[in-house]
């Protein structure tokens, strides 16, 4: 997992998007295939970025998952003994 799953999975889609992006169709069928498989392409493309971002995101601001989630009850915890007017 990590990096190497990205590069394999967008270097994955880059290669369906060239070979559809080449492929030329004689048929309508295979014009609407074509285009159907360029767009996913471009949707995957987009998927796997975004969510590999999500998923690297904490590690790389604050270090690790429960480093975020303690700096999240840590503030949650100031704010409640600092603004607590109840």
């Amino acid at each position: 997992m990590g990096p190497y799953s990205l590069v394999m999975r967008v270097g994955g889609c880059l290669l369906l998007l060239g070979f559809s992006y080449l492929a030329k169709g004689s048929t309508p069928k295979a014009r609407e295939d074509r285009e159907w498989l360029i767009t996913f392409s471009l949707v995957m493309l987009i998927f796997f970025a975004l969510m590999h971002t999500i998923a690297f995101l904490p590690s790389a601001l604050f270090g690790g998952i429960s480093d975020m989630v303690s700096a999240a009850f840590n503030a949650g915890n100031y704010a409640r003994t600092n603004f607590n007017e109840m």
